[in-house]
């Protein structure tokens, strides 16, 4: 039988909450970032919840709060611009 694990550090309602935090832009809940990271995530949680939470540990609890997580491409270093391909 599979071991159900430590219970969240956030209740049922603080995790809608930080849902809806996390649904909108980071600018909203008074952060300079646009884009949510797992660092910010675990910043947000100790302001607003007063819980410790580890990079990871937001990661986890993103995932189970339907996000995903993305990654940006990176940019090959050396591509032609715009204006030197015309």
């Amino acid at each position: 039988k599979k071991s159900p694990g430590r219970s969240s550090k956030l209740s049922p309602q603080q995790q809608e909450t930080l849902k809806a935090d996390i649904i909108g832009s980071p600018t909203e809940s008074g952060f300079e970032r646009n884009t949510w990271t797992s660092p910010l995530v675990v910043l947000h949680i100790r302001k607003k919840f007063n819980v410790e939470y580890t990079s990871g540990g937001a990661l986890s609890l993103a995932h189970r709060l339907s996000f995903s997580s993305r990654q940006a491409r990176p940019i090959p270093h050396k591509t032609l611009s715009d204006e030197e391909i015309a």
